[in-house]
């Protein structure tokens, strides 16, 4: 039977002491005591492949910084928001931090990368707690072009506001690409009942313009409702930022 093994791969991540472990034939990354499934050699997307060539090359934690404020304010029991999720990494960390008695919402619209989000929860054993959405975070249903720069899919959209309603909402993590302020102006009745709410927000000057928006109107509408400290070290200053944002 052909189970799509890359035996040279399996060889040599057996010599080399790599952090990659085999499961039903296959391969997955190890970060942060969490797998992550790499595309087998039946993946045709080359999206998918460039991302876990990035991920599966990083040697201790993503975002180090980052992942210890997570660590540190996300506790057990909480209801939190994952939007921009990719392939699971913070989906998986606040899993973990929420433990059984939590809540975790996910949002990814692209179809590359939703069934890596899907399996990688199922995996670490978190489908008791996260529900999953393959729609794109925004501030209608019209539908939506994904990525945001390359536009490659179609992908269903809608405000969160509509999906959490009257749901207490501790923490939202926004990582989207560009698409910050759809985003942002879909969450305004979430941001509005819910005082105590922290964000983590990936600011990217250079890509929210890509993407024809101002970044400083962007900080004005994180601004109307959050004071923010800058997370250090974990972006290239000129590059942007992790924000972490509390409520005003």
């Amino acid at each position: 039977m052909d189970l799509g093994i890359n035996y040279k791969d399996f060889i040599e991540d057996y010599l080399k002491g790599n952090h990659f472990v085999w499961i039903g034939g296959k391969r997955y990354f190890v970060m942060e005591d969490h797998k992550f499934l790499m595309p087998d050699r039946y993946e045709r997307d080359l999206g998918i492949h460039a991302v876990m060539s990035v991920v599966s090359h990083i040697k201790n934690t993503w975002e180090p910084n980052t992942t210890k404020m997570v660590k540190d304010k996300i506790k057990e029991g909480m209801t939190v928001v994952d939007i921009g999720a990719s392939i699971g990494y913070f989906t998986l960390l606040l899993s973990r931090c929420v433990g059984k008695t939590g809540k975790v919402y996910s949002f990814e619209p692209t179809p590359n990368q939703f069934p890596y989000l899907t399996e990688n929860i199922r995996v670490n054993g978190y489908s008791d707690r996260v529900k999953t959405f393959n729609i794109a975070a925004w501030d209608n249903k019209d539908g939506v072009k994904m990525p945001p720069i390359d536009k490659k899919w179609d992908c269903p959209s809608i405000p969160v506001d509509e999906v959490l309603k009257d749901t207490k909402i501790d923490f939202i993590k926004i990582d989207v690409d560009g698409s910050e302020a759809h985003v942002l102006r879909g969450l305004d009745k979430t941001f509005n009942s819910n005082p105590d709410l922290q964000i983590m927000f990936e600011y990217y000057p250079r890509c929210l313009i890509e993407c024809g928006e101002d970044p400083k109107e962007i900080m004005k509408m994180v601004d109307k409702y959050f004071t923010h400290e800058i997370i250090p070290d974990d972006i290239v200053p000129e590059d942007g930022a992790n924000l972490w944002c509390r409520r005003k």
